[in-house]
């Protein structure tokens, strides 16, 4: 069976998701769900709309900093000091 890609350009990928453009977009995203969550707030709690818009937001903060701290564990647990831990790139 051919390979479609191999073990060298799958790291080189998975190093340049999980390093560099992870973090950006859960960056951009924290700061979006907390502008959310005061918009909706200030917008009131009156309908259900605006208080179901409110705690998905809530909710997906609450999601993107867990996967953020993940991450970072992860970024760590993987640094050169750390050889002796049973921990691989794919564990991202």
């Amino acid at each position: 069976m051919a390979t479609i890609i191999s073990d060298e350009a799958l790291n080189y990928a998975i190093l340049v998701f999980t390093k560099i453009l992870s973090p950006v977009v859960q960056v951009i995203a924290i700061f979006v769900n907390v502008f959310n969550v005061i918009t909706f707030y200030k917008i009131g709690l009156r309908d259900g709309v605006s208080i179901t818009f409110l705690f998905l937001s809530v909710t997906d903060l609450a999601y993107v900093t867990l996967d953020a701290s993940k991450v970072i564990t992860l970024t760590i647990a993987l640094s050169p000091w750390q050889r002796d831990l049973p921990v691989s790139t794919l564990s991202l």
